[in-house]
């Protein structure tokens, strides 16, 4: 039985299991608004069409929503260790199928900016002021700094799970708080 271990309580497996899947809804709202910005820059700049950029990354999220809910409830009705790393291992791979996907999703849109860019003599003269204007820069900073934020998290939550509930990292309450609330 788990029931000496503190990190053994469901509200606090739950409490954890919501802050590992957050990210996924914060990262949909990227995946939109590159696939408006491919739409109003133009298709012909990006490796996949606008639609792509919400069906794929939206239902790779999805997985890995699926994953780490899974692996978060075995952990939560875990009365064995074995089935509580069994729980956590899934929510890890459910974290590394996420990693991976806003991995895949920077470069697509490093490529985009760049096509878009070398290309930008194409755009009529209303979207080139438009891409340097300050309101297009500050959403694009934001959209950076969010996606910076979220790859951060989802590193951090890996690393945190890779020792199991109850981990070093996981006790560590400032950390865990700066990582957890921001």
């Amino acid at each position: 039985m788990l029931h000496n271990d503190p990190f053994s309580q469901m509200g606090f497996k739950i409490n954890v299991i919501l802050l590992t899947i957050a990210p996924a809804f914060l990262s949909a709202g990227l995946y939109i608004m590159l696939k408006r910005l491919v739409t109003f820059f133009g298709p012909e700049f990006s490796r996949i069409t606008p639609n792509a950029y919400a069906y794929i990354f939206v239902t790779s999220d999805i997985v890995s929503i699926i994953l780490q809910g899974a692996g978060g409830t075995i952990s939560a009705i875990a009365t064995e260790k074995t089935f509580l790393d069994q729980g956590v291992n899934i929510m890890i791979a459910g974290l590394v199928s996420q990693v991976v996907t806003l991995m895949i999703f920077a470069g697509l849109c490093v490529d985009f900016y760049r096509n878009a860019r070398k290309n930008s003599h194409l755009q009529p003269a209303c979207r080139r002021q438009f891409a340097g204007s300050l309101k297009f820069k500050l959403v694009v900073g934001a959209m950076t700094f969010s996606f910076l934020c979220i790859l951060t998290r989802c590193a951090y939550r890996m690393a945190e799970l890779s020792e199991g509930w109850g981990s070093e990292i996981m006790r560590k309450e400032v950390d865990f708080i700066i990582m957890d609330s921001v």
